[in-house]
């Protein structure tokens, strides 16, 4: 039905261009891009959004948003002006004018183009001469509660506070560096200067630099992603590197990185690669700014990921210092050394683990659902979780802690055959279509590999396949689910369509040549259903037992990003639960007296109580004494947060003193044994794993 649907459309287009007097612009590939872009967002969207003045007023706000995140170029007349635009977007993107396509993407660069030159002009002379250090004011640091400034006087005042902002933050950092009090040094001061000034000119730069292709691809994305937040226009450059490849190669920092409202995030950091050895980078974090070694750092506010991604990766070995804002408001510099790595720390792995009454408790962690389809014979997820679960009962284990946390999922085909290796037979997951088709994912290989007691650590990074695997194990009652409240919640699946392959099946397709490249849309097709009905979309899955986690202050998940699909149900699957039933009252009753007693648990409790209430307080001063008490604060919790963890007295791990291995290899084996140690959440499956018994 969605190719029947497609072939209209792309037919239509096909006539449309033949008979159109504008014919010759119509093979221009900014004429033919946005209605193609449209109609296969339409054709091919799980559930696409009417397009209509509703929509149009989203898209107008969505884009000014991702133009300009920080609100630091617009003002309120000049969103005015562009209102005539508010209710015009959809019908430009239907238009079979060339001219209307971009009508409100030019009015708005027009003013943005103006609005940055006159900034350009105005910082050189603000940076001057000195700047004040202890004014009594006070100004809003998060754009969302700022209104837009009223005028062009008014923009001009912001830019005053925030520059003035940054020259008495680099000022602190100075002085904290050469550990002195707090003083007015006037050399100091000019350095501090000095900094902003170099910033700035490299960011308003990178502002000149970008092309027009850059601008298209932002505006077409900004419209694209009001579809749900994984639907996507890649550009021609962006196609090449839209996801970090889960194939086990990584190269830079070993992060994967999402643009979000104009910001670039960290969406996952990937074990064993640098960052991940280096410790401080985390998800979520807002990557603000990239400094190659000790040079100046670049500002990446409002940049493209894939621009921001050529400043962060380099050649291993060389230095990068990332300045970072925390989830909640610390704004801290992480130095890492790039490397190229081959990320085994991907791959699934497992140990035995000892507790004082002599079980035998298998941990047994996968990072990601990895699959290289490409390759014959490549390594994958599910082999590698069967290999390790067979070392495990050779080992004649008490029971096994499946660990999934921060698992952003990957392979569908590796997470059911995963689910499988627990239970005998039967469905795992359900995937419905745009147009109702629902298909019935089983386990049809009636061999279980372990079928012993068994806890799924997830939390609230887990996504998409991971979510597939614990929600099956929760709806067998095969197994334990503890963590965070919930997972992600990332029930949808996508596909990548290549507009330029999809253009020569179309009637246009002898003009291909003359159009490429046309870049890809990234579109949500599908979407996963538990066996039960119930979706793992926005929802995600719910703890059976709830495990206080350090990042539970973090506002993150599905239900927080714009325009997400909802959760809802469909018919359940028939399956039989599990027998012997898990006596999931009594071990959650024992782990909850457990959890009251645990000092280390209520301490991140109240740790994630104070982080929640420091992200509130987003209007900060501009008088210096009180700027670097509030520095202090921030200090001292983020040394707290790194003492959080400490060795587990009860669960015993081995030591990495095997034979054969590298000292590289031992060393990496070596701390991964540390980290289980100091695991609360890994301690306490253990404790659930012996009430089973």
């Amino acid at each position: 039905m969605i190719r029947q649907r497609l072939f209209y459309c792309l037919f239509f287009l096909g006539l449309l261009a033949e008979a159109h007097p504008l014919y010759s612009q119509l093979l221009d590939r900014e004429a033919y891009l946005p209605p193609l872009a449209m109609q296969y967002a339409l054709g091919y969207h799980y559930s696409p959004p009417a397009l209509d003045n509703a929509f149009s007023k989203q898209a107008f706000q969505n884009f000014i948003d991702r133009l300009d995140p920080s609100k630091r170029f617009f003002t309120q007349e000049d969103i005015q002006a562009l209102k005539q635009y508010e209710y015009q977007i959809d019908d430009e993107f239907l238009s079979k004018s060339n001219v209307r396509h971009w009508a409100f993407f030019e009015a708005t660069f027009k003013i943005y183009d103006r609005r940055v030159a006159e900034i350009q002009k105005l910082y050189p002379q603000l940076l001057n001469k000195p700047l004040p250090l202890y004014l009594n004011e006070k100004f809003e640091s998060d754009s969302k509660k700022r209104a837009y400034p009223q005028n062009a006087e008014a923009l001009k005042k912001l830019w005053v506070q925030l520059i003035e902002y940054q020259n008495m933050t680099h000022y602190l950092h100075l002085l904290e560096s050469k550990k002195l009090d707090l003083v007015v040094d006037p050399k100091l001061e000019a350095q501090a200067r000095n900094k902003v000034l170099k910033e700035l000119n490299q960011s308003f730069k990178n502002i000149k630099k970008e092309k027009r292709t850059d601008r298209l691809s932002l505006y077409l994305d900004s419209i694209m992603t009001l579809f749900d937040p994984h639907t996507s226009y890649l550009g021609p450059e962006e196609k090449e590197s839209f996801s970090i490849s889960i194939r086990g190669t990584l190269e830079g920092i070993g992060a994967v990185l999402k643009e979000e409202d104009g910001f670039i995030k960290v969406s996952s950091v990937i074990p064993g690669g640098p960052a991940w050895r280096q410790k401080e980078l985390k998800a979520e974090d807002m990557i603000l700014k990239v400094a190659q070694g000790d040079k100046e750092p670049l500002d990446i506010v409002g940049m493209r990921v894939t621009e921001a991604v050529t400043y962060i990766r380099g050649k291993k070995g060389t230095a990068v210092r990332l300045t970072v804002k925390k989830p909640q408001g610390t704004i801290v510099q992480i130095p890492i050394i790039r490397d190229v790595v081959e990320i085994e720390e991907t791959y699934a792995k497992s140990t035995v683990i000892t507790t004082p009454t002599h079980k035998k408790i298998g941990y047994l962690v996968l990072p990601v659902f990895y699959h290289d389809f490409d390759k014959f014979n490549a390594r994958n997820a599910a082999d590698d979780i069967a290999k390790e679960l067979k070392k495990l009962n050779q080992a004649k284990v008490d029971g096994v802690i499946l660990d999934l946390r921060n698992n952003s999922g990957g392979a569908l085909e590796d997470a059911i055959r995963i689910a499988g290796f627990f239970i005998k037979t039967g469905p795992v997951v359900q995937v419905r279509d745009n147009q109702n088709n629902k298909l019935v994912r089983e386990d049809t290989d009636s061999a279980c590999l372990y079928d012993g007691p068994l806890v799924v650590l997830i939390n609230g990074f887990s996504a998409s396949a991971s979510e597939i695997v614990a929600a099956a194990l929760q709806d067998y009652g095969r197994g334990v689910i503890m963590g965070s409240v919930h997972s992600y919640g990332k029930g949808t699946v996508q596909t990548v369509l290549d507009f330029d392959r999809v253009m020569e099946s179309n009637p246009l397709g002898r003009y291909a040549s003359s159009l490429k490249p046309l870049g890809s849309l990234k579109v949500t097709i599908q979407k996963f259903y538990r066996i039960d009905g119930g979706a793992t979309q926005y929802k995600g899955v719910l703890s059976d037992i709830v495990l206080p986690d350090p990042s539970d202050y973090v506002d993150a998940g599905e239900r927080t990003t714009p325009h997400s699909l909802k959760w809802d149900t469909i018919e359940p699957a028939e399956y039989k639960k599990w027998t012997p039933a898990i006596p999931l009252d009594t071990l959650k009753k024992k782990s909850s007296q457990r959890l009251e007693k645990n000092a280390l648990f209520k301490q991140i409790l109240q740790h994630n109580k104070e982080l929640t209430e420091e992200q509130k307080k987003t209007v900060l001063s501009l008088n210096m004494r009180q700027e670097w008490g509030r520095l202090k604060v921030q200090k001292k919790e983020n040394e707290a947060i790194k003492k959080l963890q400490i060795p587990s007295l009860y669960i015993l791990v081995p030591t990495s003193n095997i034979p054969g291995l590298s000292t590289e290899k031992r060393e990496v084996l070596k701390e991964w044994y540390t980290q289980i140690s100091k695991d609360p959440d890994v301690e306490e499956a253990s404790h659930v794993i012996e009430d089973f018994h």
